[in-house]
Order: C-alpha cells, then sequence, then structure tokens
C-alpha cells in the first residue's frame, strides 16, 4: 500500500472514531445548560478537539506549534496522545477551526485566538518563520 494510501486510511479511521466520541459529546451537551457545541478540526496531520466545555485539545504532528504550550519543548515531535491547549485567562473555546499548520479559535470572551505557523501573516500578526505555540 502506498505511502498516501496509508495515511489516508489512518485519517478516516481516526475521523470515525472522532465522529463517534462527538456523538456521545454532542448527547452529553443537549443535557447541558452550557451552548458549547463540541467540535473537531483538522489539520496538516493533526486533529484539535473542542469539548462541550469549551476545554481544547490535540494531537499528532506538531512542527508548527499547533498543539500549543503544551508541547512546546517538543517542537517536531508527533504526539500521540490528547494534550491540553490553555487559552488565556481561562477563557472557553466556543468555535475552533484549523487550518494547514495553523489553528483558529473564536473565544467565549468574543476575541478570536491563533496560533501555529505564520509564515504569510495568516494568525493576524507580524509575519515569522518562527511557529506561535501560545494562543
Amino acid at each position: 500500500m502506498h505511502h498516501h494510501a496509508k495515511r489516508a486510511l489512518c485519517v478516516l479511521v481516526s475521523l470515525s472514531v472522532l465522529f463517534t466520541l462527538l456523538s456521545a459529546l454532542t448527547l452529553s451537551t443537549i443535557a447541558s445548560s452550557d451552548p458549547i457545541t463540541p467540535d473537531i478540526a483538522v489539520g496538516n496531520g493533526f486533529i484539535i478537539v473542542q469539548t462541550n466545555k469549551g476545554e481544547v485539545w490535540g494531537w499528532g504532528d506538531n512542527s508548527d506549534g499547533v498543539l500549543g504550550p503544551a508541547r512546546s519543548n517538543e517542537i517536531n515531535w508527533h504526539v500521540t496522545a490528547p494534550v491540553k491547549i490553555t487559552l488565556p485567562n481561562a477563557v472557553k473555546s466556543t468555535v475552533i477551526s484549523a487550518g494547514f499548520d495553523h489553528v483558529l479559535c473564536l473565544g467565549s470572551d468574543g476575541n478570536v485566538y491563533a496560533w501555529g505557523k505564520n509564515e504569510y501573516g495568516q494568525l493576524g500578526t507580524t509575519v515569522t518563520n518562527d511557529p506561535i505555540k501560545t494562543p
């Protein structure tokens, strides 16, 4: 099997498991008064998950700092267990999105938080070749 086919199969299996988990989280959201909807965002070799409590978790390729400061000392590592990505000031995530090599999050405070690669200014800050590892 070609490398790309294996990678695609792994992504499909991962997404299947994640959608099953997301269904379970959605049921707990319906019973909760918390309006945050669980969500999944997939980037280039990494997955970011927003829980119904507004927490952000991620795993996969961290070569561009997309796992935030949780793995800042392990840049370029492939993280196989989910790690929590902490937003500033105990802000909760209400919406997440992943680009090719960056993450955007709308916080409960109304601010947009961004981290990851910023080679083209996609994070809305000064262009840099160094990953931004802090939301």
